[in-house]
Formats: structure tokens, sequence, C-alpha cells
């Protein structure tokens, strides 16, 4: 007479059911329940997980002779006679989360594959890398060095040679936690608190001197790191695999993000580049030329054509001499010059200078003044913001009045 058929019932055998018999059942109920044939509902998932647990415990042949006679209490007491590093086991919820890992010891590692296994891959790892815009256009080659998680190549992993099956979550790793709050019954899943997920514990008069137990030792790799000609601020390049290893997951990738460090002449759009250069006024109307210092590190001569002339703010443009294309270096974004004209200062210019420019310059506009109005006519002078800002004109004209006088 067994005290507890709770996990007979589970699989819909007796109690005095052979290992065949269990066997067959967990098959059946198996692949009735697996979550990927349920759309990952959480009743499924749920019945997954209680199902591959009952199976654990009626194929262990110490398990089932104690769960026969003591029931769920004493499969809980022989999990801490096994984990004496353990605290308060009772308390520690005993679903098991790796299912699958049974699951496919029946039906292999394919059956039922969909998306969902990519959740098996760890986490990434993602550096940012700083370059300049001559960098960018001429591409770099570089070197990461990356501190990174991996598997104690001393003792394989398993932390030391005295190591004992989880009691809490059966090996795993993983548990399903239930809470309920009135009437709403909540399900997840986390990580087993006893084992942190590795599914054993390392005993300590056995731990490994290398990894001194955490199962994983820090190692420092150097990655060699190649910026192709026209990468932009926000490309990304990838290393595949070479993240932290963890139990049970692929290890993750190294993620480098691109960005773009502020130049100070250029500015980059896409392919094409944009450059503020300053022409004098003769250039601007009879043409010459101008010189740049290109990204690539040859000087650029710009030649402004006699007629073609230069507006303030104008925009010109040089095909071909932006930025390179990432997919084919070959082909080019354009450069687009923005000129800025500068006038002669005071005192540049003698009066025959004027009178030449008069003469060479078309005729101004016409004054649009309507005939018979009345007209002040007044003389243009430099503005000097010593004298003629308005804060200074009126604390002028306050001080005349508090002297009593008047302003002009």
């Amino acid at each position: 007479m067994v005290k507890c058929k709770k996990y007979y019932d589970l699989l819909g055998v007796p109690p005095t059911a052979t290992d065949v018999e269990i066997k067959r059942a967990y098959r059946l109920m198996a692949l009735k329940w697996h979550p990927d044939k349920n759309n990952h509902s959480e009743e499924s998932t749920a019945k997954f997980q209680e199902i591959t647990k009952a199976y654990e415990i009626l194929f262990d042949k110490e398990k089932r002779t104690v769960y026969d006679e003591y029931g769920e209490e004493g499969l809980h007491e022989l999990a801490k006679s096994e984990s004496p590093t353990a605290e308060d086991t009772a308390s520690v919820p005993t679903y098991s989360m790796k299912s699958n890992d049974i699951f496919s010891q029946f039906f292999g590692e394919g059956f039922f594959q969909n998306t969902h296994s990519k959740d098996r891959k760890g986490p990434n790892i993602n550096h940012e890398l700083f370059c300049t815009l001559e960098e960018l256009y001429r591409g770099k080659n570089t070197r990461l060095s990356l501190s990174k998680s991996i598997i104690c190549p001393e003792c394989n992993g398993r932390g030391g040679t005295k190591v004992n099956t989880c009691g809490h979550c059966f090996g795993r790793g993983r548990v399903l936690i239930q809470k309920q709050a009135g009437p709403i019954v909540q399900r997840y899943e986390s990580t087993c608190i006893a084992c942190n997920g590795y599914g054993k514990l390392v005993m300590q008069d056995g731990l490994c001197k290398t990894c001194n137990g955490n199962l994983k030792i820090n190692q420092t790799k150097i990655l060699r790191l190649k910026v192709p000609p026209g990468t932009k601020a926000g490309d990304t390049i990838v290393f595949h695999n070479e993240g932290d290893q963890a139990f049970g997951y692929d290890p993750g990738d190294v993620v480098v993000t691109i960005k773009e460090k502020k130049h100070n002449y250029f500015k980059r759009k896409g392919s094409d580049l944009y450059r503020t250069v300053k022409v004098d006024l003769r250039t601007a109307l009879c043409g010459g030329h101008c010189s740049i210092q290109h990204l690539n590190g040859k000087w650029l001569k710009l030649l402004l054509i006699p007629g073609d002339i230069v507006e303030q703010d104008g925009l010109k443009v040089v095909e071909n001499y932006g930025m390179p294309k990432r997919r084919d270096p070959s082909v080019f974004g354009n450069l687009y010059v923005n000129f800025i004209v500068t006038f002669p200062k005071v005192g540049e210019l003698t009066k025959e200078n004027f009178e030449l420019l008069s003469k060479a310059l078309p005729p101004g506009p016409s004054l649009n003044i309507p005939e018979g109005a009345e007209v002040d006519e007044q003389v243009v002078t430099a503005f000097d913001p010593s004298t003629h800002s308005y804060k200074k004109r009126k604390r002028a004209h306050d001080e005349t009045r508090s002297r009593g006088g008047s302003s002009p």
C-alpha cells in the first residue's frame, strides 16, 4: 500500500506498474502535453513539467521507494540528506523546468523543434567603438580585449570531485513556481535557488582549485576587429558565439556598435559629405580656386569657374568625393561645399577701386519711392556695440533725465 498516488495518477499507471509501463505512459503523456504542441499555454507547460517530475521520481528506484513509503515529505528529506549545503529544502518548489532534456532522450533533440530553441542562446556582450570620420572613410583594423566567462577547463564545469544531483530541481537547474492570489493562479519559471541553475551541488571538501566550485572562470580574449570603409554610426560588427558560456545555453555573441566622433570640418549624411568653405568676394565673383584637406589625406583643389558666381551661403557639389559605400567601396557619395563669401574690410579698397567696381558691376536697383512723398536722407554708419546698443542708449537717456537735463 503506497502512501501517495499523485505521481502514478499523473502518468495514468497503477502503483504496481513496471519500469517499462512507466516509460510507455510517460511517452504518451509527454507527446500529448508538450508545450510546442499546445501553443505554449500555461496549462500545457505546467502539465508537462508535472509529468516529467512524476517520471523522474517513479523511474528512479530509490526515489520511488521513498515516495511509496513516505510521500512527498520523504522526497524532501531525501533531498536534504543528498544536499548538506542546502537550506530549508522543504520550502523550495521542486517542479523541473528543463523537462525537454528528458523528452529529448525519448524523441531526439529535433522533435517539436521550433523558434523557441533560440531561447537557449546566452546573452550578448555589447561594446561601443568610437571612430573618427577619417577611420570610417579609409577603414580600420583594431583589436578588442574581451573579458568573458568560460566553463572551467580543469573540472569541465563540474565544480569539484564530489558532486550530488540537486534535490530541489532534480538536476534540471530550473523550477516552475506557482503563486495564488485569490482566484488567480500564476505560474512562472525561475532558476533553482539551491544550485543556481547548475542542477548539481558541489561538496565543500571536493572543490575545484581552479574555479573554487564556481564552475566557470574569467578569460581574456583578443578579438581582431575590422571596420570596413564606408561604415557608419549605428552599424554593428558581430562575433558569433564569443560571449559568455553558460550551462544549457549556447554562448551569446559579441556585438560591437560603431559610434562616430564629431569632426571639426566635415559632416556626414548617409554617403555624402558636407563642408563649409570661406571665399573672398573677388573669387566669388571672378572665379579662382580654394583648397581643403580631404578625409583621404589628400589636398583637394576646388576650381571656381569665372562667370559661375558663388552666392552667399551657396551650395556646390563635387561628385564622387563623398564617403565610400560599405557594400561597394569603389562607389562614393558626393561632397557638398557650402560657401561663405567674405567681404573686404573698411579701408582695403581705394576710391579708384570703388569707381572700377561701380563700372564693372550691374547697376543697382532704382528707388521705389512714390512721387511727391516726403523724404529724409540719412547716412548709414558702421554699427559699434559699445555705443549703439539699446541698453546703453537707454541708460544714458535715464541718467540725463535724472540730472534734470533733456535728451537730444
